[in-house]
């Protein structure tokens, strides 16, 4: 595998080619078939461009709002990691791309756990993304959704 990344680097250039080879929407490499590893002849693998990994389809995941396409076991520790860093809006993990993560959409690949926290956090900005407001009847402060 590392000499497959390797042979894509220009060395001259700190960025590596193959993001811009395999990063299509599809995930294919340049001649339109599926990224293949020593791990199997007979079944096509795209590369994970998180981990790294050439991965069959049935263990990848693509979201909704976009179409980058990620292991689902990195966009599993992914959604995870930005949960405990205080991040409810999860981004596609793609640093150019500005879709959205939907919890339905990781639903499956993501530990109920994970699930639930993620609702609570959504909830919870929802909830603090509201203005506070003076009342005029009786001088009160309180919430108003915008």
């Amino acid at each position: 595998m590392s000499s497959v990344i390797s042979s894509r680097i220009n060395r001259e250039s700190p960025t590596p080619l193959v993001e811009e080879e395999y990063c299509s929407s599809s995930m294919k490499n340049h001649n339109g078939k599926g990224k293949e590893t020593g791990q199997s002849s007979h079944s096509p693998q795209t590369l994970c461009m998180i981990c790294m990994d050439g991965k069959v389809s049935s263990e990848m995941f693509t979201n909704n709002s976009c179409t980058h396409s990620f292991c689902a076991d990195c966009i599993s520790q992914y959604v995870a990691t930005k949960l405990q860093e205080n991040i409810s809006s999860v981004k596609c993990p793609d640093p150019n791309c500005r879709g959205l993560l939907e919890p339905q959409c990781c639903r499956d690949i993501i530990p109920q756990e994970v699930f639930d926290r993620w609702g609570d956090a959504l909830c919870e900005s929802l909830i603090l993304g509201s203005q506070k407001v003076l009342l005029p009847l009786q001088g009160l402060l309180g919430y108003v959704s915008r």
